[in-house]
């Protein structure tokens, strides 16, 4: 036997509790039962105590005795949101070894969850197949025999229950499949083969996205299999395509398919490889020779321009040649001269000076993207007047200081002029330089001075159009899309919403969803039910998605596209009509009783309840929660920000049953532990900015001021706002401890507050009060933990 396993037989306490058993007869059983029950409870919590506070020692476990009965419990541990507990689980099955890792690993697998917490060994490949102790680094042994399926029946087995629980989110068992590696890729392919086209997409997608790992002629065997399940290819895909199939076609042919596409599609198919690949496409050597060679194309500059960065000679001749020739087209000349000046030939500066000097709404300057360069060349420049003046409108510089729209989170934007007067000055701005490549920005910056003055209508339309059509050279389009969200979400009030629906915009599906949502959030579901009444096929109609270019940046300035995430969206679309309608029955029904506004509290702070109120157009990608640029929320959206988070929305729903002496005792208990929690939660496990957003939750008492002496606004803010948290926390437990003497939430509630404030006082008060209480060991761990941190000192 494996020396690092103990033995499975009996331990001491199983012995004891069988001679219990037939001392006092099978009546003895229950109270046998409910012994053991206790006892390992009370080893399991002494075990993740110690753990938690940096005490563990395996030789200390006391759990250890009463293996396999803790197994199930393990395996739930295993699963659990708190990391002390999955990492005890995963310490305790490895060691124990098979069949228990094998039971472990094929729960993971049915499950095949997403979750980052889904722990498997990153290191370990199929050339690297010896599995170390994630926390000791200890080395345990070819982890095929770890998880005991070392065995060819048992691997195959194995194999097959991980690609039978393949979903579109899968993590854990790609991981799985990467390290099984060869076996798996066979089996792979062949479920791949013999599935459903969808599914057989899906399966394919396990693969390396670089084949790294795969044998040469699989990787091959799968490319076969992708393109036989792609969707139908573009039109320049579909001409390479037709390229690649001629032996030997003939200029007519060559080019009778480039001119079958757009003017754009032209332009993708030469800047990917076409133009200077002649040695592959000969004829299309030739065509980009004719295009060179007729005044009139289009695309002359453009190859033109490719030619050259392939060091043809032909390229550089045919530029040169365009902006000396007052004939040619302006654009064309223009996209030669900015071409030329970025290689250091200043032929052309002329020509750019006069563009600069120019009409910009015609759009030319966003096809040169004139950079610092050209107003520093240019310094007089109509281009360059418009760039000083855009500085001096909003600070920094118009390259850089403060064009963009992000800071860090508790630094209020700039304001350099009072709103009203800014706004002014944008929209003289943009009256005076129509087409200038900062339009979009200026048209970002007049929105948010119609946010900061309250006229949330003009500026949800503004970010509503220029979502659309950005104007400028449109690098602020993220930010549109993010500021529409977050007026939709919590930027403005229902009113707004209303009257923004009254001009029949294109974008108003978005906008009565997002009113349905703003129902929702005060447990108006019916309302909210009937909003979204026959709304499905609008909301996501293709057309409205091709025409809205839906981009938001993230906090960090990432930009995404919520095109992808349709699928998602429409999928919690769905499920949040079939909620809301339910709960509209629920409610509606029967009188609204004590019980039923606690479990509809519990409906919201547990499980899925998040997404009763989640605009789901953000996609799962309101990244840093309820983020906010200005340092401050606005008073009035105060309650809009409370009512999009899940834990204000469950914590107000219970104070009605706090506050009311009518209500079960026992309800008001659970209510009175469960708010606390819920702010417990709030503070410790959600963003930081989305709990400062929220300020002060509304019927608790004034929050703290924040500390003068304390540097930076950062400090003062979060400071300030931990401050309110362990306060409003204190207060809430001493209440629960006054009100119900003995609680069985108690001890919950004192160590909630040691948490929170790292206070030893709520540890001792824990076990004067509490001697009995399940979070004894727990507090005392803690306390040693604290002891041996001042013994170090």
């Amino acid at each position: 036997m494996d020396a690092r396993r103990p033995s499975l037989r009996p331990r001491t306490g199983f012995v004891l509790l069988l001679l219990l058993v037939l001392a006092i007869g099978p009546g003895g059983l229950v109270v046998a039962g409910w012994w053991l029950q206790r006892q390992i409870r009370a080893d399991l919590r002494y075990d993740a105590a110690r753990l938690r506070y940096g005490l563990a020692d395996r030789v200390e476990r006391r759990a250890e005795r009463w293996f396999p009965v803790t197994f199930p419990v393990l395996i739930e541990w295993s699963r659990s949101r708190d990391g002390i507990r999955r990492r005890y689980a995963r310490e305790t099955i490895l060691h124990h070894g098979p069949p228990f890792t094998t039971w472990w690993l094929e729960d993971r697998l049915k499950r095949d969850s997403q979750d980052w917490r889904a722990w498997w060994p990153e290191h370990l490949a199929p050339n690297q197949p010896m599995l170390l102790d994630p926390q000791t680094g200890k080395l345990l042994g070819d982890w095929k025999t770890v998880f005991g399926i070392d065995e060819p029946g048992k691997m195959a087995a194995t194999i097959r229950l991980a690609i039978a629980s393949i979903h579109p989110d899968s993590t854990f068992n790609l991981r799985f499949l990467q390290t099984v590696g060869g076996p798996a890729w066979l089996e792979l392919l062949a479920a791949a083969r013999r599935v459903p086209k969808e599914r057989a997409g899906l399966l394919l997608a396990a693969f390396p996205y670089d084949f790294n790992g795969v044998p040469v002629e699989m990787a091959e065997s799968v490319r076969a299999l992708q393109a036989q399940l792609a969707p139908p290819p573009d039109h320049v895909s579909k001409v390479r395509a037709a390229l690649d199939a001629l032996v030997a076609p003939t200029p007519q042919v060559v080019e009778a398919l480039f001119w079958s596409l757009t003017q754009e599609e032209r332009r993708s198919l030469l800047i990917l490889g076409g133009a200077g690949s002649a040695h592959k496409y000969p004829a299309l050597g030739i065509l980009t020779s004719r295009i060179l060679a007729d005044r009139r194309s289009p695309d002359r500059a453009l190859v033109a321009m490719i030619l050259d960065s392939h060091q043809d000679v032909r390229g550089r001749r045919v530029l040169e040649s365009v902006v000396e020739d007052n004939d040619s087209r302006h654009d064309e000349r223009l996209q030669a001269a900015w071409y030329l000046f970025e290689q250091g030939d200043r032929r052309g500066l002329k020509l750019l000076e006069a563009a600069l000097n120019g009409d910009f709404s015609a759009g030319l300057l966003n096809e040169i993207y004139p950079g610092l360069a050209f107003a520093e060349i240019f310094p007089k420049s109509r281009f360059t007047r418009a760039c000083r003046e855009y500085a001096r409108i909003r600070g920094g510089t118009y390259y850089g200081g403060y064009r963009a729209g992000f800071w860090h989170r508790y630094d209020p934007v700039p304001k350099i002029l009072p709103p009203a007067v800014e706004e002014a000055r944008w929209r003289a701005w943009l009256q005076a330089y129509p087409g200038h490549p900062g339009e979009d920005d200026a048209s970002y910056w007049l929105g948010r001075t119609l946010q900061w003055q309250g006229k949330h209508t003009a500026a949800l339309v503004l970010f509503a159009d220029r979502l659309r059509v950005p104007g400028g050279d449109g690098d602020m389009r993220g930010n549109f899309g993010l500021q529409f969200l977050r007026m939709l979400d919590v930027g403005t009030t229902e009113h707004n919403l209303q009257h923004f629906l009254k001009r029949n915009y294109p974008l108003a599906p978005f906008v009565q969803y997002a009113l349905a949502v703003r129902h929702a959030r005060r447990h108006d579901y019916g309302q909210a039910f009937a909003l979204t009444e026959n709304l499905e096929a609008k909301l996501f109609d293709t057309g409205l998605w091709e025409h809205t270019p839906f981009l938001i940046k993230d906090r960090y300035g990432r930009i995404h596209s919520l095109q992808q995430g349709k699928t998602w969206m429409q999928q919690t679309f769905r499920w949040q009509r079939t909620q809301w309608q339910s709960l509209h029955r629920e409610l509606n029904g029967m009188p609204f009783t004590h019980q039923k506004r606690y479990l509809l509290a519990q409906r919201w702070a547990e499980g899925d309840g998040w997404k009763l109120g989640y605009l789901a157009l953000y996609d799962r990608r309101r990244f840093g929660g309820l983020f906010i640029e200005d340092g401050l929320v606005p008073a009035e959206q105060a309650t809009n920000y409370q009512r999009a988070n899940r834990n204000a929305v469950a914590i107000e729903l219970l104070w009605p049953l706090v506050n009311d002496k009518s209500a079960p005792a026992e309800l008001r208990e659970k209510s009175r532990y469960r708010q606390l929690a819920l702010l417990y939660r709030q503070f410790h496990a959600y963003p930081e900015e989305e709990t400062e957003a929220m300020g002060d939750l509304a019927r608790f008492s004034n929050g703290v001021v924040s500390d003068p002496g304390l540097p930076g606004q950062y400090c003062k803010t979060s400071c300030a706002r931990s401050r309110w948290y362990v306060r409003q926390s204190v207060d809430l437990a001493n209440r629960l401890i006054a009100e119900f003497p003995g609680s069985r939430f108690g001890d919950d509630a004192l160590m909630i507050l040691y948490e929170l404030s790292h206070e030893r006082s709520h540890l001792e008060r824990l076990l004067r009060e509490f001697p009995g209480g399940d979070r004894v060991e727990e507090a005392r761990a803690a306390l040693d933990a604290l002891e041996a941190q001042q013994a170090f000192r």
